[in-house]
């Protein structure tokens, strides 16, 4: 709000005394962008939810896709490992994918000191993933809401893409643990969800 009030008395100071505020060294664009971002949209809460049910399995299916094919080009390397290749991952999609969507995206391992790193209602997920596993009940997508309005979204990894016949053999093993050891947690505050929320998408 502050930044919105102070671009709008730049504008004005500088109108008033016939400057071009481009020219005055300001960065217009960015300006312009401050304002939009911060307009207010009316939203409703249904529609917040609705959103976020129908942008989180999309996320998703890219973060699987993306993973997949950066584990293949990996998996010839003789000092790969699985668990410490998931517990450092780093990918510029899934970092383009969290500044797109402006939401938190992990990748967790399902281990039992994962869960001490959560609390809450999220914690309760993680440890409902960690009976499952244990009790191997097949990982399903889950969305709860959580503090301050924000929804927490987790899903197991899915291998969907097709396997090279020359791979095939080593990712099967892979594969297995993906899919049941391994998830996707999304976090989606609703003051950044609000801003990325696209009303004309979501009527369609």
């Amino acid at each position: 709000m502050r930044k919105t009030i102070l671009a709008g008395i730049i504008v004005s100071i500088l109108g008033s005394c016939g400057t071009n505020i481009k020219e005055a060294g300001y960065d217009t664009e960015a300006i312009k962008q401050e304002i939009q971002d911060r307009k207010i949209k009316r939203v409703t809460e249904s529609e917040l939810r609705d959103w976020i049910y129908l942008k989180s399995p999309e996320i998703a299916s890219a973060l699987n896709k993306d993973l997949v094919q950066n584990i293949l080009a990996e998996i010839d390397n003789k000092d790969f490992n699985l668990e410490k290749y998931i517990q450092n991952y780093q990918s510029e999609v899934k970092d383009s994918l969290a500044k797109t969507y402006m939401v938190d995206i992990q990748l967790l391992p399902l281990i039992e000191e994962e869960a001490t790193q959560w609390k809450g209602k999220q914690k309760e997920v993680i440890e409902a993933y960690l009976y499952n596993k244990a009790e191997k009940i097949p990982l399903e997508q889950n969305i709860q809401k959580i503090e301050n309005g924000a929804f927490f979204f987790t899903a197991p990894v899915k291998v969907l893409t097709a396997i090279p016949s020359d791979k095939s053999t080593d990712f099967t093993e892979i594969k297995e643990k993906l899919q049941s050891e391994v998830i996707w947690a999304i976090v989606f505050t609703k003051e950044n969800t609000i801003r990325t929320l696209n009303v004309k998408e979501l009527r369609k």
